[in-house]
């Protein structure tokens, strides 16, 4: 989401996480087959189906997030971004971005509101 300076939000994306886009290729492709439960992701080029499969959505991830900050930048010019989510911290790392981490911001804002 992109919340300008005035507080207004000025729109933002959805887009699914590692785990979804992994389970999607188990799910919506007749022979694809991998252990999903294999850690370790890089940006190199898989050299067995799941490190291919992992590899490529984090290279995805990662593709997103940068593409977004420069659409947002566009809109609002330089900002804090704030990664947030299961999968914030493992996309934060690999990113030439400065960024701040609130892993728990939803929760956060809904203990916020829900006094």
């Amino acid at each position: 989401d992109l919340v300008d300076k005035d507080g207004l939000h000025r729109g933002g994306f959805i887009a699914p996480g590692l785990a979804m886009m992994s389970q999607s290729l188990l799910s919506r492709t007749g022979k694809i087959r991998f252990d999903t439960n294999q850690r370790g992701m890089g940006f190199g080029p898989g050299r067995d189906t799941g490190e291919a499969v992992r590899n490529g959505v984090l290279l995805g991830a990662c593709g997103f997030v940068m593409q977004a900050v420069e659409r947002l930048r566009e809109i609002c010019g330089d900002a804090v971004i704030l990664m947030t989510g299961g999968d914030a911290e493992t996309i934060r790392q690999r990113l030439d971005l400065s960024t701040d981490l609130r892993p728990s911001l939803v929760l956060d804002g809904l203990a916020l509101a829900l006094p």
